[in-house]
């Protein structure tokens, strides 16, 4: 059996019937230990996340609400972040497709310098329900393969990293389940942030461009 510890970020597992019972063992009890995880906030006053959001909406310009969308995305890692396996130099998930719009691959382009290639943008998120098998090989093209960001394990572009990666939390308690396996399955235990990823669609415009960040970054920071 694979260690946990000794699965390099970007591996990509077989799907052997070890391999498969390893994940099928982790989840047995885990909906109970997420629960039992779940209660610690409950009651959690959601009015300053929904009040940003809000904000978001009123926002006059792309740049302006990216930033409202990002303060909402990070009041929510803020206050579960306590209960994520998610720490530094875990990098599993920099391995998979971060779709991004347009307006926010612009935002990040202007903090960080790096180079946009405005030819990316293959898809909207209306393409994505209509033609959603050209999406998901998009998906499947970036599985495996590091963000163009990823430097020394960690994100070099932390604080103007995108929303999905501001959203995206492991409850469980550790990384066994972000590992990347065969097949691409979809075994870990995120908390849900649906309505985030509805509310930035909605507010950015679900007609507007989306691409994996490679390619919208493909030099990344070079």
């Amino acid at each position: 059996m694979i260690d946990e510890q000794r699965v390099a970020p970007g591996d990509i597992l077989p799907a052997t019937p070890e391999n498969l019972e390893r994940v099928a063992k982790r989840w047995e009890g885990l909906h109970e230990r997420l629960d039992a995880k779940l209660k610690t906030i409950q009651g959690l006053d959601r009015t300053p996340e929904e009040r940003l959001i809000a904000q978001a909406a009123k926002s006059p310009t792309s740049a302006k609400r990216v930033s409202w969308l990002r303060k909402a995305a990070d009041h929510v890692g803020d206050s579960t972040a306590h209960l994520a396996a998610c720490k530094k130099g875990c990098a599993h998930c920099c391995h998979i497709a971060v779709m991004i719009s347009r307006s926010e691959a612009q935002v990040i382009a202007k903090e960080t310098g790096a180079k946009l290639n405005v030819k990316a943008g293959a898809f909207t998120m209306d393409h994505a329900e209509e033609a959603p098998g050209a999406y998901q090989a998009a998906t499947d093209q970036a599985f495996g393969k590091p963000c163009p960001f990823l430097a020394d394990g960690s994100c070099s572009i932390y604080s103007s990293r995108p929303l999905q990666c501001r959203l995206l939390l492991n409850l469980d308690n550790d990384a066994l389940l972000c590992q990347l396996m065969q097949g691409g399955a979809t075994n870990v235990p995120y908390l849900n942030t649906k309505i985030h990823h509805y509310a930035a669609v909605t507010i950015l415009g679900a007609h507007q461009d989306y691409d994996d960040i490679r390619h919208w970054f493909p030099q990344g920071l070079k």
